[in-house]
């Protein structure tokens, strides 16, 4: 039961990262970044190249919780 609230917890967590990343590039659909793995990957690797440190910052955790597979 723990684990599971924690699984819950990151990938909400993933879910609002995206979001913020989201609405920085203001360009992608969010429901396809959340079903699409190859746009979702794309889309953070472009956001951890952003000169933006935040930016950067939010896309090394989106791709940490990424790679678990929370959103599959």
């Amino acid at each position: 039961m723990i684990q599971s609230l924690d699984n819950q917890q990151e990938k909400d967590e993933l879910i609002s990262v995206l979001w913020r990343l989201k609405n920085a590039a203001g360009w992608v659909n969010f429901g396809h970044l959340l079903h699409d793995r190859k746009l979702r990957s794309a889309f953070i690797r472009q956001a951890a190249n952003s000169p933006f440190s935040e930016i950067r910052h939010a896309a090394r955790r989106a791709r940490e919780l990424n790679n678990q597979g929370w959103l599959g």
